[in-house]
């Protein structure tokens, strides 16, 4: 009991409760799929993809996705322990990256453990086995090891050059490593120059001249980090990917739900709108003087988790140390940990604590026994409709000839049937573009005229969609053959 009384924090419950909310769920989707297609393709064929195989509208066009090393680990993964083993890695991912956070906050277990739940609840929204959850373990990385040099002085931001060498060959979103360098660089600008104008002349000149130090070790490091964003097989073609798959798919983002704003009325997404609340509240009425880094943090990755919900995850992250950082100085609470922690843990409170621990890591092992077993993800992820039934696409093997399919299909359809090409899948942004996805596919899903055009001037065989779908009414008026359905999918053909 002693030990568990000196040794046992609520940020350790905590953080097993991060665990299990990541590792206990499906976190695969289609778009996972796609990804390990990739990956066994590139070990198939000893070479780096440069050009679609897989779609008969792209085929053999040029495309460059970063990612390739967090592809061929995913499919070896998955060839090891199947969709539970990328589960565990997301939890993996994920829990360490807000236990780095979490040694950034005061030492309040309270409020820590609370802020770093929260958090993690905020980000789960769109945690999914994809690259991009080591895009998010790099910006943790990025966020620790500034604010370490920011605080206390520690140099470890030379870590980031290799960091971001890497990520450029992992995930598009590798800028955000030398942008948060850049944030820190103004932020360090603006408050020296705030300091410059301060009546405390006195303590001017030294806090001045150590920003500048700051700044120009900072301006060394954020050279350093772009200039190894230049380490992946496209150069600067690899570079300019991720602006020109912001340019392709402005038309695309009305049917592509992780691209649109967060919808509010959506229950998911409230923790976010909750902790948007309690990073303003606690900013407002703390006692902490505000700093002009944490207020561009919390601007940026609010800003981008506005723009997109795809970001949503990272300003959990952000959020959950801002408003612990912040509520910790509040004058209520801090009086109230004061007082807390001079009561000691009652013998009754540490057997309650030992019995609680306990009975969460009996759950613990339940729920991930249920998260480690392939039959439970597949119909898990059936019924969220992030891949298509697997009895049709059984169905669909008896089919031939160019196939329509769904935009949510086909990242499935590519990893489970490589040999039958598709007319889209979510790879959309940049492969497709918007003439593609909006004239064309959107075109006859939705019935707009000049729909029968599209599947004609295609030579369309056969058709896999969603029941939703204008268009699966349609075709049965227009006289395709039924082949099947279920209460989620239909496939007809000619």
């Amino acid at each position: 009991m002693t030990w568990i009384h000196q040794r046992l924090k609520l940020t350790h419950i905590a953080l097993m409760g991060i665990f299990i909310l990541f590792a206990s769920r499906s976190t695969l989707d289609s778009d996972t799929f796609w990804h390990m297609a990739i990956g066994r393709w590139i070990l198939e064929n000893g070479q780096l993809m440069t050009s679609d195989p897989f779609s008969f509208t792209r085929h053999g066009s040029a495309w460059n996705l970063p990612g390739w090393p967090a592809q061929i680990g995913m499919y070896l993964l998955y060839q090891v322990g199947g969709p539970g083993a990328l589960n565990v890695l997301v939890g993996i991912v994920y829990t360490t990256s807000f236990w780095l956070v979490s040694k950034l906050m005061p030492e309040q277990d309270d409020l820590r453990s609370l802020g770093i739940f929260l958090g993690a609840v905020t980000a789960s929204v769109h945690a999914i086995a994809r690259p991009e959850m080591f895009t998010f373990l790099a910006v943790t990385l990025a966020l620790y090891v500034l604010e370490q040099y920011r605080t206390t002085g520690r140099d470890l931001v030379w870590v980031l050059v290799p960091v971001s060498a890497v990520l450029a060959n992992v995930h598009p979103m590798f800028y955000l490593v030398p942008g948060l360098i850049a944030l820190y660089l103004v932020g360090g600008n603006c408050t020296r120059v705030g300091t410059i104008n301060s009546p405390d002349a006195g303590n001017v000149a030294n806090i001045s001249n150590n920003i500048q130090r700051i700044d120009q070790r900072l301006a060394l490091y954020l050279a350093l980090t772009t200039a190894a964003l230049f380490f992946n097989p496209n150069g600067f073609a690899g570079l300019v990917y991720p602006f020109k798959a912001m340019l392709s798919q402005q038309g695309a983002v009305g049917f592509i739900n992780e691209w649109q704003s967060p919808d509010f009325h959506d229950w998911m997404t409230l923790p976010f709108g909750l902790l948007i609340v309690l990073v303003n509240a606690s900013v407002s009425f703390s006692r902490r003087k505000a700093d002009l880094t944490d207020f561009f943090l919390a601007i940026g990755f609010a800003a981008l988790a506005l723009i997109s919900r795809r970001f949503i995850s990272l300003f959990g992250l952000v959020g959950a140390l801002i408003f612990v950082r912040y509520a910790a100085d509040h004058p209520w609470l801090a009086s109230y940990v004061k007082s807390a922690g001079r009561k000691p843990w009652s013998s009754a409170g540490r057997i309650a604590i030992a019995v609680f621990g306990l009975v969460v890591s009996g759950w613990a092992v339940y729920i991930l026994a249920n998260g480690l077993d392939r039959e439970t993800n597949f119909q898990r992820m059936e019924e969220a409709g992030t891949i298509p039934p697997r009895t049709a696409v059984e169905a669909l093997r008896s089919t031939s000839g160019n196939l329509f399919n769904s935009y949510n299909y086909g990242g499935y359809l590519i990893w489970a049937m490589p040999e039958r090409p598709v007319f889209v899948d979510s790879r959309a942004v940049d492969l497709y573009g918007d003439g593609l996805l909006t004239d064309n596919w959107y075109k006859a899903v939705m019935m707009q005229p000049g729909w029968e055009k599209v599947l004609d001037d295609w030579l369309i065989q056969t058709v896999f969609i969603e029941k939703s779908w204008p268009l699966a009414e349609g075709l049965k008026l227009d006289g395709w053959k039924l082949v099947y359905q279920d209460t989620n999918a239909i496939i007809f053909r000619r």
